[in-house]
């Protein structure tokens, strides 16, 4: 049990350790999975607030506004622009997949509103700031080899690990920018 629970725990280590910049390729790419994981975890939280006021899952006029503003904070880690805007529409697709997942559940359950539903504005969307910043970090520390063969050989390997908790089209949509086509 508590090999289980050390296991559990370790992937989360990477995301609030600043010496990835020094690690080897496999804990970098492995901090980036657990940090795009972590970002799907709080879109629970999400659903949960679209559920109770009643607003859809889809808003393409907010989308587009911060698909571009994170774009331009990609370029501030020297990423890729045409790359950052494949990878980052993904991580939204993925997140919109799950939420919409949820809220199918709740439906067929004629689930009630839920209480202590953090709030949007002020509570959800800072979480989701900061893990994306760790997320830009993580990009950033595997710089030039990013789009190497090395580094997507890496994540193919890790990633069915660290996204089991995810229905499969979800954590797929997330990592299709470093599988190719999907």
């Amino acid at each position: 049990m508590k090999k289980l629970f050390f296991l559990f725990l370790l992937p989360w280590h990477f995301c609030f350790s600043d010496a990835v910049i020094d690690a080897p390729l496999d804990v970098a790419t492995q901090r980036l999975l657990v940090c795009m994981q972590k970002r799907l975890e709080v879109m629970h939280d999400v659903a949960r607030y679209k559920w109770n006021a009643h607003i859809p899952v889809e808003d393409k006029e907010r989308e587009k506004q911060v698909l571009t503003q994170l774009v331009a904070k990609a370029a501030l880690y020297n990423l890729d622009k045409e790359w950052a805007e494949t990878f980052l529409q993904s991580q939204m697709d993925a997140a919109k997949l799950l939420q919409e997942h949820d809220i199918e559940i709740w439906k067929g359950e004629a689930a009630p509103m839920f209480s202590h539903v953090p709030d949007l504005k002020t509570e959800i969307r800072p979480r989701l700031d900061a893990i994306t910043e760790e997320i830009f970090q993580s990009l950033a520390a595997l710089g030039p080899d990013l789009s190497t063969q090395t580094v997507v050989e890496k994540i193919r390997r890790q990633a069915d690990s660290i996204g089991v908790i995810f229905p499969e089209n979800v954590w797929k949509k997330a990592v299709s920018p470093f599988m190719g086509s999907q």
